[in-house]
């Protein structure tokens, strides 16, 4: 197994977790390494919908690629955020009825989707190192789109084309 990138930058390391232990706060959350390839991964619940002290979750995992920070994983840069539970079983059911949400980008190396984080032309122009945080909020905000697209708000064609995610 190489390297990886909390390995040799622990400042980088507790600079992502110092970040994100603020932005949690009050969600349940672990981190934890992958046994086969050491990468590091964050998995979360959130419940950002909350009437009455009855909530949804959702339940995501956010992969850092072995060398985070870098521009090189393309859409959504080294950290990944991968849809788990039945947040993910939703996902998949609608994929089996012929409808796939808007946004997400297919992982072959894992047989999953992620959420895309960040509009292309940002890593055209080489300005964009995404950072865990930073994928966080773009997680909330599809997570928020998601929501309301369930309970016939508005469509997933609402959204389909406009990048909601500029952070």
């Amino acid at each position: 197994m190489a390297i990886q990138w909390w390995q040799k930058n622990k400042g980088l390391l507790l600079a992502e977790k110092d970040a994100l232990d603020v932005i949690l706060k009050g969600n349940p959350y672990r981190w934890d390494f992958e046994d086969d390839t050491g990468n590091l991964y964050l998995d979360v619940i959130l419940r950002p919908f909350e009437k009455n002290n009855d909530y949804t979750e959702y339940f995501i995992r956010m992969m850092y690629m072995p060398n985070h920070p870098s521009k090189e994983y393309g859409y959504s840069g080294s950290v990944r955020v991968y849809p788990k539970g039945k947040f993910k079983e939703k996902i998949e059911e609608l994929i089996r009825e012929g409808e796939l949400p808007p946004h997400l980008i297919k992982d072959h190396d894992r047989d999953e989707y992620y959420i895309c984080g960040a509009q292309p032309e940002y890593f055209k122009t080489g300005k964009t190192i995404t950072s865990g945080a930073v994928m966080l909020k773009a997680a909330l905000i599809y997570i928020s789109l998601f929501h309301l697209t369930l309970l016939g708000k508005i469509s997933f064609d609402d959204w389909r084309h406009d990048f909601p995610f500029q952070i």
